[in-house]
Parts: structure tokens; C-alpha cells; sequence
């Protein structure tokens, strides 16, 4: 199935706005030149690369987050996980959509301008996007973001990828409309947190650099390995009839779970941890099996990626941090 109409099925039902968007305006080949030949190795931010199946190669590289930084972000709205994002200054702020089923991170070429990226390189060739994932038809490029700022928590020489385009992002916007939506946070740069909380019901989500999140113990209903895919994005040990299976978690997405080779509109019972579902709506997805929103709406969700846990709380009417 194609990646477009996958997207398409995992975003169904998605809030949009009145905002109006910008018509898309694809940088000509000239003008794709000009920009690329303006870039930097990438062993300069001690990055590295990696070959993929296709033969292409891709980039390995970890943003520095400053220690003992915390922030908490009210999202666009309460069941999109997008919040504000800001550069060195308060001049270019634009919207960011934390996607952790993304395992890559991407930004809109007028923004990445805005911010002073730079192109990478390796053995003097800029590095094309070689993934699975659609571009819609544009180039993009792997690139490098100086800093970003979430509040007053600052991230510095973000690895991503830039859409050689101006105006919308495409697939990878995940049918979000919304003129300000110019950046995707993916797994590859979330996972460097210590903490990641989603509270849908109040509307935020907590960050934090290097504090070590420690749950409500009266509030908790269970907790989730992290599993070693992060091709895929976010994936965690889930269990389908008690047998064990890795799941996408993906709060991008406005659907319930989605099975591989699945027939059945509902599914009787899927698990993570002790935390136990019953009667599911399910949809169709030939890929891993993805646990999206609709699913976790109600919770509170921790991410943790250095101690390599996911915890699931109840959400109650207040606040726990």
C-alpha cells in the first residue's frame, strides 16, 4: 500500500483549522544547487552514516539537549500533539508536530532557512533522503539545525531532513492544515529526552532533559519496554492474546490499533504491561502494529527513553507534575 494512503488511514477524522495554507512552491533545480553547495561534513558535528537496504546511505547524529532543563507546552489543540517552538530568538516560532512514529525528523525549507541550517555532506555529496517513508515527490535533504527552543529548554545541532519546498510538508504532515506547521519532531531526536509526558486531557506536554520521571504510584496502571526499532520510530512490547508482539506508538494518529493482515474490525484483547484492552476498534495496516490516540486518549503517557520505559497513568483532574 502506498505510504500516502497509509497516512491518509491513520489520520482520519483529524482536527484541522480555518487557517489558510499556503500554496506548496518546490524549489527548481538551480535554486536546490545554490543552497546545497553551501554545507558542511558531516563529521564536523560528529555525526556518522549508515547504509540502508536500498544502498542509500542515511545519518546517524545526536542533538545535545542542556542538562537540568524542564519545560511543559500546551498543545495546538487537545487531541493534536503540536506545540509552539521557537529558534536562538523569539523571531521565527512556528508550530512543531511530535510525531514518535516518525524515526526522522523534518523541517520546511523557508524555516530551515530562517533557523541557519546547514546542509551535511559526506565525501563531499550532499545526502539525499534514502527511507521508506514519502517525500511527496520532493527532494530533501539531510541537514543540521544550530538550536530550537521548546519554552526555555534549548536543543542544540538538531539532525533532520529538509523538504526542498516551501508552504505545506506534505505527507509528513500527517494531514495536519495549518499554516504554521513547519517542523516534525521525530523519534530520532524524542528519544533523547529522559522524560516525554502526554496529558491529553490538560492539554500539555512536560519535557525534560536529564530529570529522572518517577510515576504516581496511585495513579499508575502499568509500564511497557521500549524495544531497540527505532527504523520504525517508537516501538514497545505489546502482547496480542498473550502472545508478545512490538507496537508503533503513534499519538499522531486518530485511530484505535492498526493490525497487519487483518480482517477483523474489532479486536477482542491487546496489552501492554499489565495494562489491558478489550473490544478495540481495529484497522489495517500491513506494516508493525500501531497503537495510536483514539486508544491512549484518557491516559496519561510517559515516555522515557534512557531507562527504556513507557508508562501508562490514569489522568486525573489535576495536574501530577
Amino acid at each position: 500500500m502506498h505510504f500516502l494512503v497509509i497516512i491518509m488511514l491513520f489520520i482520519s477524522g483529524c482536527s484541522t483549522n480555518d487557517i489558510e495554507v499556503p500554496s506548496l512552491k518546490v524549489l527548481s533545480n538551480a535554486q536546490q544547487q545554490a543552497y546545497l553547495s553551501k554545507s558542511a561534513p558531516v563529521r564536523h558535528y560528529g555525526f556518522s552514516v549508515f547504509s540502508q537496504i536500498n544502498g542509500k546511505i542515511g545519518v546517524k547524529g545526536k542533538a545535545r539537549l542542556h542538562p537540568n532543563h524542564i519545560a511543559k507546552m500546551p498543545m495546538f489543540e487537545n487531541d493534536i500533539p503540536m506545540i509552539l517552538i521557537g529558534g536562538r530568538n523569539q523571531s521565527y516560532n512556528h508550530y512543531a508536530l511530535l510525531d514518535l512514529a516518525s524515526p526522522t525528523s523534518w523541517m520546511e525549507f523557508s524555516q530551515s532557512q530562517n533557523l541557519r541550517s546547514h546542509f551535511l555532506t559526506f565525501r563531499d555529496q550532499n545526502i539525499p533522503y534514502g527511507g521508506r517513508y514519502d517525500t511527496g515527490g520532493i527532494n530533501a535533504f539531510a541537514a543540521v539545525v544550530p538550536q530550537i527552543r521548546i519554552d526555555k529548554l534549548f536543543i542544540e545541532n538538531i539532525p533532520l531532513y529538509v523538504r526542498m519546498a516551501m508552504g505545506p510538508l506534505g505527507p509528513q504532515s500527517r494531514g495536519i492544515h495549518h499554516a504554521e506547521l513547519k517542523t516534525i519532531l521525530g523519534y530520532d531526536l524524542l528519544k533523547e529526552f529522559s522524560m516525554i509526558q502526554f496529558d491529553f486531557k490538560n492539554k500539555n506536554i512536560h519535557f525534560a532533559s536529564t530529570h529522572a520521571f518517577q510515576p504516581n504510584e496511585s495513579l499508575l496502571l502499568g509500564k511497557s519496554p521500549i524495544l531497540q526499532k527505532e527504523e520504525a520510530g517508537l516501538v514497545v512490547q505489546g502482547s496480542l492474546f498473550g502472545s508478545p508482539i512490538p507496537v508503533v506508538l503513534d499519538l499522531a494518529g486518530k485511530f484505535h490499533l492498526t493490525l497487519p493482515n487483518n480482517d477483523e474490525k474489532i479486536t477482542r484483547q491487546f496489552s501492554m504491561g499489565n495494562l489491558v484492552f478489550r473490544q478495540i476498534p481495529t484497522d489495517r495496516f500491513d506494516g508493525l502494529p500501531r497503537v495510536g490516540y483514539e486508544l491512549l486518549k484518557d491516559l496519561i503517557i510517559t515516555i522515557c527513553p534512557q531507562e527504556g520505559f513507557v508508562y501508562f497513568e490514569h489522568s486525573p483532574n489535576v495536574e501530577t507534575i
